[in-house]
């Protein structure tokens, strides 16, 4: 690269910034590259009186600044994981967690409280994580940027949650009205350890797929 039409101060300014890009280890096409990013306007700014020093700083400043600036594996954003199965799992284990180990430590401290039976614990958190992923996909996700422009259809939305949160309703009746024989209630200790088992899980599945929160209105925060 010649730099013969540049200043004797910006031609060593030059030679420095590319000594030193050599010194961080920086491949010659790499070098080459980011010179032919700044040459341009210090060609066209040096008959004006500025040197590369005013324009971009001393040359280790500079060189810092490109090398703090070098994209990597590690800094690209993680893929949101948005199947709906998943995100559905996701909000019912976050309902298993919350409900086994809040209704197993109220049993555990305070005798005669409610308990519930494996059925009704399985019907109550599934369909309940239905429910959220009902909200998100029939309103919350239009109010996110990848859908700006568009409007949720309410009527139909608030059909489908509705008609969801009545299915919902009717299978923790069926569980524990017409089940009782099959459904009996489960001990403390054994909701205690379902809620636990339920957050172990769902973190690790959060961690492995990266899976969006159904729970989320993209107006506040998830929870």
């Amino acid at each position: 690269m010649s730099f013969e039409h540049l200043t004797k101060k910006n031609q060593q300014y030059i030679r420095t910034v590319q000594k030193l890009l050599e010194q961080a280890g920086k491949s010659p096409e790499e070098i080459e590259s980011l010179l032919a990013s700044i040459l341009p306007d210090i060609e066209e700014k040096q008959d004006r009186g500025f040197t590369a020093r005013a324009l971009y700083g001393t040359p280790t400043q500079w060189v810092r600044s490109q090398l703090s600036e070098s994209p990597s594996e590690n800094s690209k954003p993680a893929v949101i994981n948005d199947n709906p199965w998943l995100m559905w799992l996701e909000s019912t284990l976050f309902l298993l967690a919350f409900v086994g180990l809040g209704i197993g430590l109220i049993n555990q401290f305070v005798p005669g409280s409610t308990s519930y039976g494996l059925l009704t614990l399985i019907s109550m958190t599934t369909g309940g994580g239905a429910v959220f992923y009902a909200l998100y996909h029939f309103i919350y996700r239009y109010y996110e940027p990848q859908y700006e422009g568009q409007r949720p259809n309410v009527r139909r939305g608030f059909l489908f949650v509705g008609l969801v949160l009545l299915a919902w309703i009717a299978l923790i009746t069926i569980s524990e009205s017409l089940l009782t024989g099959i459904n009996p209630p489960l001990p403390s200790m054994v909701l205690i350890l379902i809620g636990i088992v339920a957050f172990t899980l769902r973190w690790w599945l959060m961690r492995t797929y990266n899976i969006k929160n159904a729970r989320m209105n993209p107006r506040r925060q998830a929870f």
